[in-house]
């Protein structure tokens, strides 16, 4: 990996905290400090990886991204969780 490389994940990276901070200070449910970087990294990573397999990736990678949001959302506003049982979710 060149620094180029290593520099545009260090931007997304960047660039993906300060949205997350905005969104922490905003109160927003949506998201927050730490999904938008990942969010963020996933696209750099997507983009470089992109240029060696073909286009299709970014569609897999949107479809991805897409059905990890709406599955979170779902289990959210339903009160169910698909990864903890609810004997640990319960206090």
């Amino acid at each position: 990996m060149s620094n180029n490389e290593l520099q545009i994940l260090a931007v997304a990276l960047g660039l993906g905290f300060l949205v997350g901070l905005q969104r922490e200070k905003a109160a927003s449910q949506l998201a927050g400090i730490r999904t938008f970087p990942l969010i963020s990294l996933m696209g750099a990573m997507t983009g470089f990886l992109a240029q060696e397999f073909g286009g299709w990736l970014i569609a897999a990678s949107f479809v991805s991204l897409a059905v990890i949001i709406l599955s979170a959302n779902w289990a959210k506003y339903n009160k169910t969780s698909y990864f903890f049982p609810q004997s640990l979710t319960k206090h």
